[in-house]
């Protein structure tokens, strides 16, 4: 099965039956129309999707529509994100594959958040389930 994994900002926000848009450098994906499992890089939680659509433009080409669907306010912050997961310089004219895809898994979000609470010296561990 195809599998793409998104920034953790991102993946937490995804909805059972929404659509969305993922960004990736033009070099990146290797991917096509069909099922796919979307994942991400805190932790093993994955859900289930259909690729709808994949295709490429540069940077300063995209629409506020495709940015917003993406979770993105401006190319500027797509730009940023992309350059600390590829670790280089995104130019304006670099090209950015597009890759939308609609959630089909009915469980939306379950992962343990850990978080280290320094004052009293111990360690609390969260469950979200949504």
């Amino acid at each position: 099965m195809q599998v793409i994994k998104l920034n953790n900002k991102h993946f937490r926000t995804i909805s059972a039956g929404d659509s969305y848009i993922a960004f990736f450098c033009h070099e990146e994906p290797k991917l096509r129309v069909g099922a796919i499992s979307i994942g991400n890089y805190f932790d093993g939680t994955e859900f289930k999707g259909i690729i709808t659509n994949i295709y490429s433009k540069p940077l300063s080409k995209l629409m506020p529509e495709e940015l917003l669907a993406g979770g993105y306010q401006s190319s500027r912050l797509l730009s940023y994100d992309l350059a600390m997961q590829y670790t280089r310089f995104i130019k304006s004219d670099d090209i950015i594959t597009l890759v939308c895809f609609t959630i089909t898994s009915d469980t939306v979000y379950d992962v343990e958040c850990r978080k280290s609470i320094v004052d009293d010296g111990y360690q609390s561990t969260l469950k979200l389930v949504i």
